[in-house]
């Protein structure tokens, strides 16, 4: 199983953006640009995505298993709050 190992975040607050992170993954693989976000029912997490020529958005990165994608949030998430509080 994947293990995330160290998270990294710029905390902005900008409108609804709370942070975005970089996320390492088993010390082998790290994902940037991962936004955290406050919506209505609770905080929520985007991958990177890109926008193709045709203005369509499509996603650069991100988890191919729901758990994996509830694990990163919730990390995130403590993250955030850790930083916060100091």
């Amino acid at each position: 199983m994947l293990e995330i190992t160290d998270i990294k975040l710029d905390i902005v607050e900008n409108n609804k953006i709370l942070a975005y992170a970089t996320v390492t993954i088993s010390d082998s693989i790290i994902i940037t640009g991962i936004r955290l976000y406050e919506g209505r029912k609770g905080k929520f997490i985007v991958f990177p995505s890109k926008r193709s020529k045709k203005g369509r958005d499509f996603d650069i990165a991100f988890p191919c298993k729901d758990e994996l994608r509830k694990e990163i949030l919730q990390k995130i998430e403590m993250q955030y709050l850790n930083e916060r509080i100091y």
